[in-house]
């Protein structure tokens, strides 16, 4: 019998930086959630309206909830760090579909 792996797919993979802050996002299958060092955001962020108000934009931009995102944040502070995970955000939807580009253009986010 094969073995199957329990690691979900990645649908795509982007790098964001911002300042001194450097992360890794990775888009998989799920519902939305995002997780920022094992940590999810809510609590990472110290449920900052403001910082997950600019974390949902992407998913709002594009129209899309069938993605979670886990991400590896290193360097900077918190602001320079939700400012990467956006772009690094974005850039894995573009990599998804490239008609993202233009919507996220539209608004004025890359």
């Amino acid at each position: 019998m094969p073995a199957t792996s329990s690691k979900p797919k990645v649908y795509a993979s982007a790098v964001g930086r911002r300042k001194e802050s450097v992360v890794v996002a990775r888009l998989i299958s799920g519902s939305g959630k995002v997780v920022i060092n094992g940590q999810p955001a809510e609590k990472y962020f110290n449920n900052n309206p403001a910082a997950l108000a600019k974390l949902a934009m992407p998913f709002a931009t594009a129209g899309v909830t069938k993605y979670d995102v886990v991400v590896s944040a290193r360097g900077g502070g918190n602001i320079g760090q939700l400012d990467a995970v956006v772009l690094a955000i974005y850039r894995c939807l573009v990599k998804i579909k490239e008609d993202h580009k233009s919507l996220i253009r539209q608004v004025g986010n890359i």
